[in-house]
């Protein structure tokens, strides 16, 4: 009896490793994205300066936050945070991430990745934060693009 018992506490915890693992798993692949936009019909000095532009008008302080802008080669590398929200809404945190914008001649690449909380006591990211993540990816590259589409010629 308490060999069996022993048997199926075994079989038990080796299931639940197995399916934390797996859920770590589908987790990694759920924290970074990338898209690309091609026929922006913008130069890339024009789309370069008006990333740079936006990026000084969307965040409190766009120094803090650039990490690296290299205009000859098209790169720039912004880390930030977010607030996502937990329970409903009753807890809300900073989640970091990392967002690095590839510039060519009528194509832009955005990576985005998914960093950790910012509150150690938080603990790791959930497939709710990464969802919610996700969004906040799309609505910062929609928020981009448009800048692309208006005519600034002074």
């Amino acid at each position: 009896m308490k060999k069996a018992l022993f048997i199926v506490t075994g079989i038990s915890i080796l299931n639940l490793i197995f399916i934390s693992c797996a859920s770590m798993m589908e987790m990694q692949s759920d924290m970074r994205e990338i898209t690309i936009v091609e026929n922006n019909n913008l130069t890339k000095d024009e789309a370069f300066d008006k990333t740079m532009r936006w990026i000084a008008s969307y965040y409190n302080s766009a120094n803090n936050v650039i990490q690296l802008s290299d205009k000859e080669n098209g790169t720039i590398i912004i880390n930030a945070a977010h607030r996502v929200s937990r329970a409903g809404g009753l807890v809300s945190y900073p989640l970091s991430y990392t967002m690095t914008i590839d510039i060519k001649e009528n194509r832009i690449r955005f990576k985005q990745r998914i960093g950790s909380p910012l509150d150690p006591e938080i603990g790791g990211v959930t497939r709710g934060d990464a969802e919610e993540m996700h969004i906040y990816f799309k609505d910062l590259r929609t928020s981009l693009l448009s800048q692309f589409e208006i005519d600034d010629d002074f």
